[in-house]
């Protein structure tokens, strides 16, 4: 098994290295066109170039939450049955000390695997 996860992540890495130096500015040309959008957030815009086109679709719809309307409808307890927290959110928005009493730590996550090909004699 070693072998073969070994020899697939090789020939993956050779294949997928000279593509991934181009995500970054694939990134930054998505992120320029998003900006550029001129279009109603409920109509579609088209960037037409010389080879290609760039269709930008209607803005997602996106949902949230009003905590304070739902807990004063449901009630706390109910509300603590579901809720839950980042690490993140709780670190910026409770004293470290808050941190300390109430986040536990113990290795039980997934190891890290990694590979390695070694020297021939």
């Amino acid at each position: 098994m070693a072998d073969e996860l070994g020899a697939l992540e090789k020939e993956y890495a050779l294949a997928m290295a000279p593509l991934e130096l181009k995500l970054p500015r694939m990134k930054a040309l998505k992120e320029q066109l998003q900006a550029a959008c001129k279009a109603p957030a409920d109509k579609e815009w088209i960037v037409e170039g010389a080879k290609f086109g760039v269709k930008l679709g209607p803005c997602a719809n996106q949902r949230t939450v009003n905590l304070t309307a739902l807990v004063k409808k449901i009630g706390a307890a109910a509300f603590a049955k579901f809720a839950t927290c980042t690490l993140g959110a709780l670190e910026e928005n409770v004293s470290a000390d808050v941190v300390k009493v109430v986040v536990t730590s113990a290795q039980s996550g997934p190891r890290k695997l990694s590979t390695f090909e070694k020297g021939v004699a």
